[in-house]
């Protein structure tokens, strides 16, 4: 469920996918500038929710 979310994430931009290659397999993923922005986003309506 987790590797279907950060594929529907990067499709969508939020995040990016950086695979390397190595052995065993590393990827990792952070996010993009749209990301950081609906992250802060989120906080400040979870701020005011609480």
């Amino acid at each position: 469920m987790l590797a279907q979310t950060l594929q529907w994430l990067a499709a969508d931009g939020f995040v990016t996918r950086t695979v390397y290659d190595e052995v065993p397999p590393h990827v990792d993923y952070r996010l993009t500038p749209v990301g950081e922005e609906v992250a802060r986003q989120v906080t400040l309506l979870a701020d005011w929710m609480r």
